[in-house]
């Protein structure tokens, strides 16, 4: 568990994500502050407990038949205890209010859209709109987080963008998802309020980052 600022930019470059928030968590010379439990996978035990997937895992372009596993993998993500310690109940149902089949549809055939396999099962997916050069969306499902499945979604996002001569990226990261964007390179521009199609506003961070050629 860390509380300050420099402990968790050493942690985190250490490989630890940050998994919640605890609100006066710690207490130090008669103050409360707040901390945040990180967490580790480690390799070994990652090894011996069989949740090293990297070798059977594959991306591939997403297709009409990929819809109704890409709007269960969102639910699942959106639902999972990560997200529900930056977003409250109303926030999340909002969130994972049913993707439309012919909005998923057009937006695979109009975006980059792209779903990672375990064993040929989706598991995670992620999507960019070349035109706006902005990454919308990366979801993995939370049976195979902190596996690497969501950085090679986003190796595969970068790729794309240089493909459509793209020189920056930009997003806006739900409060959750910062930390692993920070380790992807994206840097803060400010905090924003991001509307959902109900009208329910997320606080989330605008980012950008650099593409590299």
């Amino acid at each position: 568990r860390a509380d300050n600022v420099p402990a968790i930019r050493l942690y985190e470059r250490a490989g630890f994500v940050r998994e919640g928030r605890q609100r006066h968590g710690m207490r130090f010379d008669g103050q409360y502050y707040d901390s945040w439990g990180m967490g580790l996978i480690c390799e070994d035990a990652a090894r011996d407990s069989g949740l090293e997937q990297e070798a059977r895992i594959s991306i591939r372009g997403a297709g009409p038949g990929d819809v109704a596993a890409i709007a269960s993998i969102h639910e699942a993500a959106v639902r999972g205890a990560i997200v529900k310690a930056h977003y409250n109940d109303a926030q999340i149902d909002a969130w994972v209010q049913p993707r439309t089949v012919s909005r998923l549809q057009e937006q695979i055939e109009t975006r980059r859209f792209f779903v990672a396999l375990a064993d040929e099962q989706p598991i995670a997916y992620a999507q960019l709109d070349p035109k706006a050069a902005v990454i919308h969306s990366i979801y993995v499902l939370p049976s195979f987080a902190r596996r690497g499945v969501g950085r090679r979604l986003a190796e595969t996002m970068f790729e794309a963008a240089r493909d459509e001569g793209l020189s920056r990226l930009e997003l806006d990261a739900s409060l959750n998802a910062v930390a692993f964007y920070e380790t992807l390179g994206f840097r803060r521009l400010e905090d924003v309020d991001h509307e959902l199609r109900s009208g329910v506003a997320l606080r989330c961070v605008h980012m950008t980052c650099a593409v590299d050629s």
